[in-house]
């Protein structure tokens, strides 16, 4: 129809492409399905989760199951078992879809999950973030084609509005069903359908949806562009097994929104956190450690540390050899290597001798990171230091 856009799939999806199609029987997921097959995919296989919270759903999985038996699709279905009144039931919903989705997608070796998601969940997903302080990048919605549980999902019709989803089925006289749980406020999607957007609706006129999902659109265009600002700081980064490092000559080149960008893209998700490195870097206020969850981040006079996991002991790294320098070690080339009879590894800071002072000194002196001289070990035969490999 002409109101549809086309669907918007990859231009690697082929026609022979081996597709799972997610269907609820709701319009959504029928229209995709149904332009799917319009459009001549030729393996299309359907997989249907039934929710065991309406009577209706009997029915209704009955009914797509005889229109895929009609029209030669794959039927694939699975009925969950679940405590309606537990927390989280749209999510715990969500990822028994999601898991009964991957078993089928692996089992035939499907290259994408078609989903039916339209215009409409879109914008509610828009404000849901919204409220819930995410970041800008985050405002765009749902993307169209993106990875998810080990599976490629595409979103074919995101820019398509439900009432024109309805009118084409209508049009094609095939065969869907309302599900008005949708609109219960005992889910949040609900509350949104029946209370919040009509409100918004009534207050700023008709148009309010598709001024939301402009204003998604332009977000979608600012994360490419900064995407495009942060490349070469990203194509700079040193990464090793602890984590990531950003030397400060590139961080200070960046404007505050594109380092706040950088931050973000580099798993640094609460919004303190980067606004306390932010503001840390703009004073130059070296020596600053910054947490988050298991991340921690240390600013120091070299650049931003972003550790995913504890330097720890280990025996394990390379041998020793001619490479020196805290840079490597960062990079994993070089480490702790078996100690030999009569030679042991000693914590630095527990070594309390003009030794340690002399190899602090030098630490300094060379701007070797704070937070790795007190995780370093040096090598120590009778008593003696003979090796520490953070300097040069």
């Amino acid at each position: 129809m002409r109101t549809l856009k086309n669907l918007n799939l990859p231009k690697d999806i082929k026609k022979t492409a081996t597709l799972l199609v997610g269907v609820s029987f709701g319009p959504d997921s029928m229209a995709v399905l149904h332009r799917l097959m319009q459009e001549a995919f030729k393996d299309l296989h359907v997989a249907h989760v039934h929710h065991g919270l309406r009577k209706e759903s009997d029915e209704e999985m009955l009914r797509l199951e005889e229109f895929c038996k009609i029209h030669a699709l794959c039927f694939y279905s699975k009925r969950l078992d679940l405590n309606p009144g537990g927390n989280n039931l749209e999510d715990r919903m969500r990822q028994e879809r999601m898991r009964f989705f991957k078993e089928i997608y692996d089992k035939i070796g499907a290259e994408a999950l078609v989903l039916g998601h339209q215009a409409n969940e879109q914008v509610e997903t828009g404000l849901k973030r919204i409220f819930e302080g995410a970041h800008f990048s985050s405002l765009k919605g749902m993307e169209e084609c993106r990875e998810l549980f080990g599976m490629r999902i595409l979103r074919p019709q995101l820019k398509d509005w439900k009432k024109n989803l309805v009118a084409y089925l209508e049009h094609f006289e095939i065969p869907f069903a309302i599900d008005l749980s949708n609109l219960s406020s005992s889910f949040l999607r609900g509350r949104m359908r029946s209370e919040m957007v009509p409100i918004l609706r009534k207050q700023f006129g008709k148009d309010i949806e598709e001024n939301i999902s402009f204003f998604m659109e332009k977000m979608g265009e600012w994360e490419k562009y900064l995407d495009q600002k942060i490349f070469s700081t990203l194509e700079k980064r040193v990464e090793g097994p602890f984590g990531v490092f950003f030397p400060l000559e590139i961080l200070e080149k960046l404007e505050p929104l594109e380092l706040d960008h950088l931050l973000y893209k580099s798993e640094v998700k609460n919004r303190s956190t980067r606004e306390r490195i932010a503001m840390h870097l703009l004073k130059k206020e070296f020596g600053k450690t910054v947490t988050e969850n298991i991340l921690v981040c240390h600013l120091e006079k070299v650049g931003l540390f972003l550790l995913k996991k504890p330097i720890v002991f280990s025996e394990t790294m390379p041998q020793k050899g001619d490479k020196r320098g805290w840079l490597p070690f960062w990079k994993g080339e070089i480490g702790y290597f078996p100690a030999t009879s009569g030679q042991k590894w000693i914590l630095l800071e527990a070594h309390k001798t003009k030794r340690k002072e002399k190899i602090l000194k030098r630490f300094s002196e060379q701007k070797i990171p704070v937070f790795l001289r007190k995780n370093l070990y040096v090598l120590e035969d009778e008593g003696k230091v003979i090796y520490e490999f953070l300097s040069l």
